[in-house]
């Protein structure tokens, strides 16, 4: 039996995303996932996209530490917390 086309809201070019359920898949993998994966080639300017006011960013990104900040004079790195806009 062939699988029917579906109908997405996503879809083509002029699709959209429902806002409501992207943030709650990000806050699902703030507590989940981000144990085991990461996000570090997303922006914190990204989250702007869905729905998020700049000071919700500011408060998400305090909470993350960011290790690629840079070294110090003796070489050793250093970490920071996140910063919005990066």
């Amino acid at each position: 039996m062939p699988l029917r086309a579906q109908k997405w809201s996503f879809s083509g070019p002029f699709g959209n995303w429902d806002k409501a359920q992207l943030q709650r898949g990000l806050k699902v993998y703030r507590e989940v996932c981000s144990v085991c994966h990461g996000l570090k080639f997303v922006a914190f300017r990204n989250l702007a996209d869905l729905g998020f006011s700049e000071g919700q960013i500011k408060t998400i990104s305090v909470g993350i530490q960011d290790p690629w900040t840079g070294r110090t004079t003796k070489g050793e790195m250093f970490e920071r917390d996140g910063r919005f806009p990066a």
